[in-house]
């Protein structure tokens, strides 16, 4: 547990950045909301991909986090008509976030257009260093 000294020191550090997390499910999108939050990331939320591009639409984002497997429309078919569309969405960096880890579905998810991969189950130092990564700076 970060101390309190700590966390307002991230809070400052990362309150500039929006992130869309893209997750249909519940458990997930807490534990992944609470970890992005407590670093000081804003944080909006999606349960498809169709509901992340009318997100896109209305506001952007610093950073997207997919999952693949969704319904209605699923994390490579929305990464797909992200990376078609106009500006600014098109250069928004998607990282994938899927159970899916066999390094042929990593490659795949890379093809598609996204520019980064984190395994689930999230590991959350992992999770963290792939978003700073990715992060514009």
């Amino acid at each position: 547990m970060k101390n309190d000294a700590h966390l307002d020191a991230s809070n400052a550090s990362h309150d500039r950045y929006k992130v869309l997390l893209v997750e249909d499910d519940p458990v997930t999108q807490v534990f992944e909301r609470v970890l992005l939050e407590e670093e000081g990331y804003a944080v909006e939320i999606r349960s498809n991909g169709a509901a992340a591009l009318a997100a896109l639409e209305q506001q952007t984002f610093d950073i997207i986090l997919m999952d693949i497997q969704m319904p209605v429309m699923n994390g490579l078919e929305a990464t797909h008509l992200i990376r078609s569309s106009t500006e600014p969405m098109r250069h928004t960096p998607i990282i994938a976030v899927t159970a899916y880890v066999r390094d042929k579905d990593r490659k795949r998810f890379l093809d598609a257009g996204m520019d980064d991969y984190i395994p689930k189950p999230v590991d959350q130092d992992e999770f963290l260093e792939v978003l700073s990564r990715n992060l514009p700076h």
